[in-house]
């Protein structure tokens, strides 16, 4: 019986509830099979089909490809793309992400012959390297290794990391640092010393002693680092005299050295004594803990010609104030600094700026500490003496008046694009009614001329600003500031951009001051505007920020 189911002599009976009789049973049983068996055979067909389907698209990819355009490519410009799929650098550390094979330039050796051999033939494609040797891999030195022998002999960017580790080992307490140092860490530190000539950017960031570890380390020689332009150099311990000597000759091998940034714990360390290695310095940061002693700063400046960004905290040691000598240091003029941040005791201060003239300077940030009298009379003397165009402002002394500060601002009134107000004290009525903008004839114009407000007051080309206020401030002083400073519809200056916010409030649960209410109410009218950053935190609080 060669007819269908549906077409059978039963099938009268498929949408009944009818029991079948024998013979019914014995069609359908040999109906079934022979079905059973044609659904087999077609599924065969069908899976042979869908074979020849599948290979048939695969040849004319694999054939289409032999007509792509990228065959075609030479190979300079397969390198130059393949370096453009290199992670992103930062641009402040100089660092990117430790090698993984899901990124290039690992990734690409992973795709085909072809890229294979144009990778590694690609020595700029492992010249940047980052290594985290905190937790001790055997895979590091691997690693180093192969981006060591691949890189061949182009400039290099390397950063070596070394985090706290745990300082027992084998079930016993270590007895000293040198113990906590991993093994990896030092043989790493070990296979890129004979390197150091082809170094452009080094970072060594170490919370362990590391350079204590290495043994038989040798101070660098002369300008062997010929080639360095960047040293990143952090260290949270305090070093030995082997240490000391080895960063203070890693900085003076480096003749064309033009960023450093150099945080330490280490007792003073002289490394600005060398005369050569700062001709071409552009950026220096020296944040150690104990500071540098003020002839050093003085002979950084006159030793850098084209320096443009300078951080320094002087030494903190008031007692040694009396071994300087300020009537014998010759004063210096500075034709090329443009940012200054110097941190230092409030005594040394006025004698520090009486020696200075930096007429290229936009940026000034000073910092003080102790209770000696705010040095005024010499700040304004430098300024007067400098007659630079100040752009960014950061005054942070206990002992500075409001009197004083108004002063400030009015003779930078007009340059002033950004301003750092302390944040760990209430800002005053006095000076928010200054940088506050009239109402004129009681209305608020939308984004007039700034040029037409008053000269002595309102920095009306301010973009940046940052302080603290307590709940003395009263409500509607703050905000007039932000409605005239802050929104669209009533600013009346050049409108700011970023404003930090912090509160300096007693902790009282459950209690909302009309301060805290009011910043809430101006929160929601900037919820929308993500043309500026607004940034408020509390000592206590934290308030949600509008990020633009």
């Amino acid at each position: 019986m060669d007819e269908s189911i549906r077409a059978s002599a039963t099938s009268r009976l498929l949408y009944t509830n009818v029991a079948l009789s024998a013979q019914e049973r014995c069609i359908i049983t040999d109906l079934l099979e022979m079905k059973a068996q044609h659904l087999q055979k077609l599924e065969e067909k069908a899976r042979i089909l869908n074979n020849e389907l599948v290979q048939a698209r695969s040849d004319l990819l694999e054939h289409r490809a032999l007509l792509s355009g990228a065959r075609k490519l030479p190979m300079e410009i397969i390198s130059e793309i393949f370096l453009q799929c290199l992670p992103e650098v930062d641009t402040l550390s100089f660092m990117r992400p430790e090698p993984h094979p899901d990124q290039a330039p690992l990734l690409l050796t992973q795709v085909c012959r072809s890229w294979r051999s144009i990778a590694i033939a690609t020595p700029r494609l492992w010249s940047t390297l980052i290594i985290n040797a905190s937790n001790g891999s055997s895979s590091h030195c691997e690693i180093t290794k192969l981006w060591l022998d691949r890189s061949r002999n182009v400039p290099l960017t390397f950063t070596l990391l070394v985090r706290s580790t745990d300082r027992f080992h084998g079930g016993r307490r270590a007895t000293s640092y040198e113990e906590f140092v991993p093994l990896a860490a030092t043989k790493v530190l070990t296979m890129f010393i004979p390197h150091l000539p082809r170094m452009r950017a080094l970072a060594l960031l170490f919370a362990l002693p590391v350079i204590r570890a290495v043994p038989a380390l040798r101070p660098v020689g002369d300008n062997v680092c010929g080639q360095l332009e960047r040293l990143h150099l952090i260290t949270s311990f305090e070093n030995t005299a082997q240490e000391i000597i080895w960063t203070r000759s890693l900085v003076h091998s480096a003749p064309n050295l033009r960023h450093l940034y150099f945080d330490s714990s280490m007792v003073p360390l002289p490394i600005v004594r060398g005369q050569e290695w700062c001709l071409c310095l552009r950026t220096i940061n020296l944040d150690a803990a104990y500071g540098i002693p003020p002839e050093d700063f003085f002979l950084l400046l006159r030793n850098s010609p084209e320096l443009v960004r300078c951080v320094i905290v002087m030494n903190l040691d008031e007692s040694l104030n009396h071994l300087t000598r300020w009537e014998e240091m010759p004063k210096v003029v500075h034709s090329a600094l443009e940012e200054l941040s110097l941190s230092c005791e409030d005594i040394f201060l006025g004698n520090v700026l009486d020696l200075l003239t930096l007429p290229a300077l936009v940026s000034l940030k000073l910092s003080t500490v102790g209770d000696e009298a705010w040095p005024h009379t010499e700040l304004m003397h430098f300024l007067s003496r400098s007659l630079c165009t100040l752009k960014e402002l950061k005054l942070d002394s206990e002992m500075m008046t409001d009197d004083q500060l108004l002063i400030y601002l009015g003779t930078v009134n007009r340059s002033l694009r950004a301003l750092y107000l302390p944040t760990w004290k209430s800002t005053s009525e006095r000076i928010f009614r200054f940088i506050t903008p009239p109402k004129l004839m009681g209305t608020v114009f939308n984004s007039p001329d700034p040029s037409s407000l008053p000269l002595d007051r309102v920095l009306p080309f301010l973009e940046t600003l940052s302080f603290g206020i307590t709940p003395h401030l009263h409500p509607a002083s703050l905000r007039d500031f932000i409605e005239c400073r802050c929104l669209i519809d009533k600013c009346t200056t050049t409108r700011l951009r970023a404003v930090h916010i912090h509160l300096l409030l007693p902790l009282i649960p459950g209690l909302s001051t009309d301060l805290d209410l009011s910043l809430k109410a101006l929160l929601d009218q900037l919820a929308d505007d993500k043309s500026i950053t607004l940034k408020i935190t509390s000592n206590h609080l934290q308030f949600p920020s509008v990020v633009s």
